[in-house]
């Protein structure tokens, strides 16, 4: 989805606006190179959220002005390293399917902060939040692979205490975060 969406708002800058698709394009193929050129499965916050940011300006050129993005973090965890792709997939439900639909106010929010020995990373947004129904399968339905994803690849690493967690309220909108431990451990 994501590819075939940002190629789209790509194409409609074309005729209209052709110094934008490219500033796009160039965001794009940050994305790609980052995707193609990391061959781990960890990955550092700080690389995580630079692949963000380029996701984030393509999203904004479909958004304008009335999508507000915060981030928010403690510097020192910058190096810590989080299993790939953890992050931004709940980042682009967010956008996709938290902000898209309402009309005006967008806000998202990444916090990533330090909890006693553990790492803490909130992506939240203001939208349209996700129905109680669909809430309780989110993690076991294929229509949500991302999340699905993201939740099934931190319990096979961590286990026990950590991992995503999904909180929403129709309307109002939705928190997915994510625990992981500082030290990178895996589950035996």
């Amino acid at each position: 989805h994501f590819l075939f969406n940002t190629l789209n708002i790509i194409m409609s800058f074309c005729r209209t606006d052709p110094p934008q698709a490219r500033t796009l394009l160039s965001h794009l193929s940050t994305i790609m190179q980052r995707s193609f050129a990391n061959r781990n499965d960890f990955i550092t916050i700080k690389d995580e959220l630079e692949g963000i940011k380029a996701y984030l300006e393509i999203a904004q050129s479909r958004f304008g002005p009335r999508l507000k993005v915060t981030i928010t973090l403690s510097e020192d965890l910058l190096t810590t390293e989080i299993p790939i792709l953890s992050i931004q997939p709940l980042v682009e439900n967010a956008v996709q399917h938290g902000l898209f639909p309402k009309l005006n106010d967008c806000e998202l929010g990444i916090d990533v902060q330090s909890e006693g020995g553990d790492v803490v990373i909130t992506v939240s947004d203001n939208g349209v939040g996700i129905p109680a129904a669909k809430l309780t399968t989110i993690f076991t339905q294929s229509e949500g692979i991302g999340i699905k994803n993201v939740f099934c690849r931190l319990a096979s690493i961590y286990g026990g205490k950590y991992g995503l967690s999904i909180h929403s309220q129709e309307g109002r909108g939705t928190n997915a975060v994510v625990r992981i431990p500082r030290e990178r451990r895996v589950s035996s």
